[in-house]
Order: C-alpha cells, then structure tokens, then sequence
C-alpha cells in the first residue's frame, strides 16, 4: 500500500505543477495530458477502493480470523488504504479543477479573438455603406462632379474609422 501512495504523491506533484501551466500556456498538448492524468486517477481509484473496504472488514475489531498481534498492523494497513483513497479524491478534485481552469483559459482566449473581430466588422460596416452608396452606378450624383470628392469621401472614411475606434478604446473595449 505505501507503493500506491507512493504513485500518488508522484503523480500529483505533477497535477500540481499542471494547474500553473494551464495558466501560462494553455496548449491541445496540456489538455491531453491533463485527461491522461485523470484517466490515470480514475484507474488507481478503481484499484484502491475495493482494497480499503477488504482491509476496514479485515480491521475491524469484531472480526476473528486474525489474532490480536496482527491486528496493530491491520489498523496500519486501513490508515495507509484510507489515506491512499484520501489523496486519490484529493488529486482527482485538483485534476478537474486544472481541466476547468484550462476551459475558462480557452474560452477567454475565444472572447478576444471574438471580441477583437467583432470591433472589426463594425468599423468596416459603416465604411462598406459608404462605398456602396458612392460605388452606385447613377449618372446624377452632384458630388462627383468635383475634383475634391473622391479625397472628401476617402476623408469622411477615414474620421468614421478613427471616431469608431477612439469610442472603442475609451469604453475599454480595444
């Protein structure tokens, strides 16, 4: 039993580092680890659990098939299994927590990349209306008959764009 504790304890040190690591850089190669580690918990609880239950019956102290010089070691033996099962839970807990750390970690990752296309397409709206109006094909349109319309329009583009993203940064959205 102190070999299963021991497998433990390895296996989460490692679990714990895991939990920094999906903060700094949360990558497909972290997220596959982290699912082998809680594969790898998942079977040892499976093998733990049914030993802690054999050896609480073996322990307990009504039970006669064992003399009472063995008993001591028995009540070890049901310390050491229930620790085992004790940081199995523990490290199972601490492996979903790193898996739903590395989901908030994803998901805000995919809220600026939406927010930041978001903010891109709104600028551009108003700027494609405005090239589509002028991009009409009408033979009486009074501001294409100057020289300065097409610096004009390219202009107005151009401060609807920059009021745009100045609103932007001052609501913190950039």
């Amino acid at each position: 039993m102190e070999n299963y504790i021991r497998v433990i304890e390895a296996l989460g040190e490692r679990i714990e580092e895991l939990e920094q690591e999906v903060l700094d850089n949360a990558t497909p190669d972290l997220l596959e680890e982290i699912l082998e580690y809680r594969r790898e918990m998942a079977y040892i609880r499976k093998q733990v659990r049914p030993v802690r239950e054999v050896v609480r019956l073996l322990a307990h102290p009504d039970e006669e098939l064992f003399g009472e010089d063995v008993r001591p070691h028995l009540r070890d033996l049901a310390d050491l299994t229930e620790q085992s099962c004790d940081a199995v839970d523990v490290y199972r807990e601490m492996i979903g927590d790193a898996l739903a750390t590395y989901n908030m970690v994803i998901g805000n990752k995919l809220n600026d990349v939406m927010k930041f296309l978001t903010v891109f397409a709104t600028i551009f709206i108003p700027l494609t209306f405005i090239a589509g109006v002028y991009g009409m094909n009408f033979q009486y349109m009074p501001e294409l008959r100057y020289p300065w319309s097409y610096p004009a329009l390219l202009a107005v583009m151009t401060v609807v764009a920059g009021v745009m993203l100045a609103y932007f940064k001052r609501r913190g959205w950039m």
